[in-house]
């Protein structure tokens, strides 16, 4: 992977976003998750075809993608490979991605020999709901966490 390759990824990953396929991320999280990219370049692996970016894998990120008109070519499984390849020399126990929840990506997940691990639950509430204020039991002191001094218990907790 190239800096120079953050353009054509933020690209695709935005035109995923509009058709629906990224759900739970909005767009400043994409824009960062590729200005990370673009920073450590030596940590993803990309496709091209025809000379155009095709794909990427970035296993630090959990993160590959094949941009739409490229799809079902074969270059996906290249991906994991090279993403395996990467986890590896980064000495990670195994590749892990983020799947997203729809049934072409679960089934390619599943083809290439990866398994579930974990969810990451959107919780929303409707944006014309009125949640009540929070109500604490009479002996808890709620208040403000102070750096330099709650840390310890912070972590222990």
């Amino acid at each position: 992977m190239r800096a120079d390759d953050e353009p054509a990824i933020l690209a695709a990953l935005l035109e995923s976003h509009e058709r629906g396929e990224l759900e739970g991320v909005n767009r400043q999280q994409l824009v960062e998750s590729v200005e990370r990219v673009g920073a450590e370049p030596w940590l993803g692996a990309v496709a091209e075809d025809e000379g155009r970016l095709a794909g990427w894998v970035v296993p630090r990120h959990d993160d590959l993608g094949v941009d739409l008109p490229f799809r079902r070519r074969g270059h996906g499984r290249r991906l994991v490979e090279a993403g395996r390849v990467l986890a590896a020399h980064l000495g990670y126990p195994e590749l892990r991605l983020w799947v997203p929840h729809r049934p072409g990506a679960q089934a390619f997940a599943e083809a290439v020999g990866l398994r579930y691990h974990s969810s990451l639950w959107l919780m929303r509430l409707d944006e014309a709901a009125t949640p009540p204020p929070p109500a604490f039991p009479g002996d808890l002191v709620v208040r403000w966490l102070e750096p330099g001094t709650d840390e310890p218990a912070f972590v222990e907790l």
